[in-house]
């Protein structure tokens, strides 16, 4: 790929993740963060910049993990949560 190519993966990669902070949705929030993340990580691999490289890998983790957990959480709302959504 040309570095132009490359250019408009790594700002894309910025525009997902740093759009994943206007999420008012939660999952939708670590969702996005986690694209963007992977996004990046492909950028900075190619730029061989190996201290992002591992900053990004962390991020994709802690990413996956909170959307697991979120997602996980809130699969069976209990009823009272429910009622609350309801109302």
């Amino acid at each position: 790929m040309s570095e132009l190519a490359w250019s408009i993966v790594g700002w894309t990669g910025t525009v997902i993740f740093l759009a994943s902070f206007l999420a008012k949705d939660r999952a939708l929030l670590h969702a996005l963060g986690l694209v963007g993340c992977v996004v990046k990580l492909g950028y900075t691999y190619h730029l061989q910049a190996w201290p992002l490289v591992v900053n990004w890998i962390l991020l994709i983790f802690i990413e996956a993990y909170q959307w697991y957990r979120y997602r996980r959480d809130h699969a069976n709302p209990s009823l009272e949560e429910f009622l609350k959504c309801q109302m």
